[in-house]
């Protein structure tokens, strides 16, 4: 059976659909990428998107008619189709359940007939007469000899017998020829009608088939269509899963990343300041150490020089002069003391 498709239908958009595409364009920004209709889509600087799936680009912007874009791409009508539902993108095949009864078909119709001259008995009759057969002479002798066992055999009476004589016999034998050729008639007229009631019955049951098929392709076609709609739809849910799952993993790799780093900065900061502490720490034990001597120094240069000049001995100025050499550096104990705080450069 001939099959032809509906008229195609532009895509319907509803009033979910541009809420969602109206929330993308509000808050997606340049450079951001997603997983969408099989594909990825990309948010570019002068704020248009490119939809890249099978090596094939379609860039696109918020002024785009969604419904064109649907049109054009089947990965996002498809997309939209499966999602909201308003979206249909192929025909549907329709199916010719007429069946068709035309003699080019080869459909018969029923077989009707007159009444043939063969079958009429009058035309026996005058075939029968004019044969003038054995069985018309036999009768018209039986007749005349009836006659003539009454002494009527030259008369008209006995020649009227005999004629009627005939036609009685010739109705019978015309009769039953046209019986027969009636009952032939008939026979082959019936047949005849088996033969196309059997004919007809198949081409009716090959429309029908035809016709069943034609229902079988299309629920196929339909099946297979919901089925991959249902395989996008999954695959697409399941990229989003896995998106949204990567997305959260890497959320969450990101604030321990930056946790261990805050708490590693607090590490270092607290070891500085321990490690400060600790080295002034030293440094005052080593400034303390060195005052300490020092002070025990100076008090042993003091007490040699005051030795020197409570002793009794000559020349205390040059006796003096010689410990300020050691303690200095010179004879006039001029410049800073070498053991002097401001010389430790810690």
């Amino acid at each position: 059976m001939a099959s032809t498709p509906d008229q195609p239908l532009n895509p319907v958009i509803g009033s979910q659909a541009r809420n969602d595409w109206n929330n993308y364009w509000d808050n997606s920004k340049s450079g951001d990428t997603q997983s969408w209709a099989g594909g990825t889509l990309t948010r570019n600087a002068d704020g248009s998107a490119t939809f890249s799936s099978g090596g094939k680009d379609t860039t696109f912007s918020r002024a785009t008619s969604m419904e064109s874009l649907a049109a054009g791409n089947a990965n996002i009508a498809g997309m939209w189709g499966n999602q909201y539902g308003t979206t249909k993108t192929e025909p549907l095949m329709t199916v010719d359940t007429k069946l068709n009864f035309s003699p080019e078909s080869g459909y018969q119709s029923a077989m009707t007939r007159g009444v043939s001259a063969d079958e009429l008995t009058s035309n026996q009759l005058g075939k029968v007469l004019s044969a003038d057969s054995p069985v018309i002479q036999q009768a018209r002798r039986l007749a005349m000899e009836q006659a003539n066992g009454r002494g009527l055999l030259n008369s008209s009476i006995a020649a009227g017998a005999g004629t009627e004589a005939a036609i009685g016999q010739a109705i019978n034998i015309a009769s039953a020829d046209a019986g027969a050729y009636q009952t032939a008639a008939n026979a082959n007229q019936n047949a005849l009608n088996q033969f196309g009631l059997a004919k007809n019955q198949g081409l009716i049951n090959a429309q029908l088939t035809g016709i069943q098929g034609d229902y079988n392709l299309r629920n196929q076609k339909q099946q297979q269509e919901f089925t991959a709609g249902q395989n996008t739809l999954d695959r697409e849910q399941k990229q989003s899963q896995f998106q949204q799952t990567y997305d959260q993993t890497q959320r969450n790799y990101d604030k321990d990343y930056e946790l261990k780093q805050k708490q590693f900065e607090q590490q270092v900061n607290q070891a500085n300041i321990t490690n400060e502490l600790a080295r002034k720490t030293l440094a005052w034990q080593i400034k303390y150490n060195i005052a300490s001597f020092n002070a025990s120094k100076m008090e042993n240069y003091l007490n040699a020089v005051q030795n020197i000049q409570l002793s009794n001995i000559d020349n205390k100025d040059d006796a003096v002069r010689n410990i300020n050499k050691l303690i200095f550096g010179n004879a006039e104990a001029t410049g800073k003391y070498p053991y002097s705080l401001d010389a430790l450069d810690i």
